[in-house]
């Protein structure tokens, strides 16, 4: 019988011990517009010395849970990003401020493309909830838009681009169990991770 948990928890069963599984393995052209954003999972985080930059040197076991955001892409005439989901409201208005709408202008000036459709975020991960929500919301739109386009999201101008963007970024876009060092653009997958069954408790609802 399956345990029912309040509205304040979140059930993320099997916390993937595997890449996150693309929506887009499906070969429909509406299931291909779509991405899932899952759920960042610190089970170990050290946060060492400062950088000049600001950065700070990290160490981390990461994995993503079966819960998080959703992308949905749409063609139209001009780039717009909509928000909607329980956590729509806390994210920022202005477009310089979002990781998602940054992500986006970031692949239109590598490979000289405009933007040209409507991305609809589903935002389920609580806002500043060191879930990763952000960086996993900007790797999705990065798979997301370069498998619309039809260019890999492996290059090195791409993975340039993550990194800037922020330092969960580049494990987001890879989203597979992984040992993080640097500040965070060095990953060792870490393919014999055992699932796990991990309970997520959100004390803002």
């Amino acid at each position: 019988m399956e345990r029912k948990c309040p509205n304040r928890c979140f059930l993320a069963r099997s916390a993937v011990s595997k890449r996150v599984s693309s929506l887009a393995e499906n070969p429909s052209r509406n299931t291909r517009r779509c991405e899932a954003a899952p759920a960042k999972l610190n089970l170990f985080l050290h946060v060492g010395g400062r950088l000049e930059n600001g950065n700070h040197l990290l160490e981390s076991l990461v994995v993503f849970a079966d819960f998080g955001d959703k992308l949905r892409l749409t063609p139209s005439g001009t780039f717009a990003l909509k928000h909607t989901g329980p956590f729509a409201k806390s994210l920022p208005r202005a477009a310089v401020n979002d990781l998602t709408a940054c992500a986006v202008s970031g692949l239109s000036n590598i490979f000289s493309r405009e933007p040209a459709f409507t991305l609809v975020l589903e935002k389920n991960i609580p806002v500043a909830a060191g879930l990763g929500g952000g960086s996993a919301d900007a790797a999705a739109a990065i798979r997301l838009v370069c498998r619309e386009w039809g260019v890999p999201h492996t290059g090195l101008d791409v993975r340039v681009l993550a990194e800037r963007l922020g330092a969960d970024v580049p494990m987001c876009l890879y989203g597979v169990p992984a040992w993080v060092a640097g500040v965070g653009e060095r990953l060792t997958p870490l393919p014999q991770m055992p699932a796990l069954d991990v309970l997520l408790v959100n004390p803002l609802q």
